[in-house]
């Protein structure tokens, strides 16, 4: 359950402010509609009966460097965690280095992904990466 440091009613709906994912454990009671804002810049809609019935509608995308030396293996991998993880595993990873690689990425999890070189040849260069959530299928 999320810690409530702050919470408006509008018309029967909540707004809250709390400091982690309210749907986590027992959830947080709030009205279908409700919002939450968490202190990590997410936002979450409530939108079922149960307190766990919870949505997150924020997915700020993430981006970083790998170093060359962080790729190990034959062929070279490096793993990239998240900060803080996406709400799923429905997201793009986009790649780009001046090292000429066909990369690939694979263990695609909310909490981040491994990215292939296909090649045992060292890396010159960092490998930057982002990483943009998709709320649906289509």
């Amino acid at each position: 359950m999320a810690t409530i440091t702050g919470r408006i009613t509008l018309d029967e709906r909540d707004i809250i402010e709390a400091t982690s994912d309210p749907a986590t454990g027992a959830g947080t009671p709030a009205s279908v509609g409700s919002f939450a804002l968490i202190t990590d810049g997410t936002a979450w809609l409530k939108t079922g009966a149960a307190d766990t019935a919870w949505t997150q509608i924020s997915n700020t995308p993430k981006a970083g460097s790998i170093t060359p030396a962080s790729f190990t293996g034959s062929p070279k991998t490096a793993a990239v965690a998240f900060v803080t993880p996406f709400s799923s595993a429905n997201y793009a990873v986009l790649i780009n280095s001046i090292d000429s690689r066909i990369w690939t990425i694979s263990n695609v999890t909310a909490s981040g992904f491994t990215v292939s070189a296909n090649a045992t040849q060292a890396l010159t260069a960092n490998v930057f990466w982002e990483a943009i959530f998709g709320d649906s299928n289509v």
